[in-house]
């Protein structure tokens, strides 16, 4: 699958803030527990072989929680889509 997007698309990503989360019960960058990281970030895919080069933007943040035990889980969640 990723072959057949990067064979589609040009893609470009733009990683904007990683913050602390906060532990369990805190809200996104209220301290607290640092279990938790979010990052901000933006991708663009544009398609490289049209004439006009249509592009799609990305928008969103992923959640990493470290484990006790070292191991990380990731979230994503994406806020929307736009094209141009």
């Amino acid at each position: 699958m990723i072959r057949a997007l990067r064979a589609a698309f040009q893609t470009t990503f733009d990683l904007h803030a990683v913050t602390p989360s906060g532990g369990e019960g805190e809200g996104e960058g209220q301290g607290g527990p640092a279990d938790e990281v979010t990052a901000r970030w933006t991708a663009v895919l544009e398609v490289w072989a049209l004439p006009w080069k249509p592009q799609i933007t990305l928008t969103g943040r992923s959640v990493y929680k470290v484990g006790a035990g070292g191991g990380v889980r990731e979230g994503g969640v994406s806020d929307g889509a736009g094209r141009r």
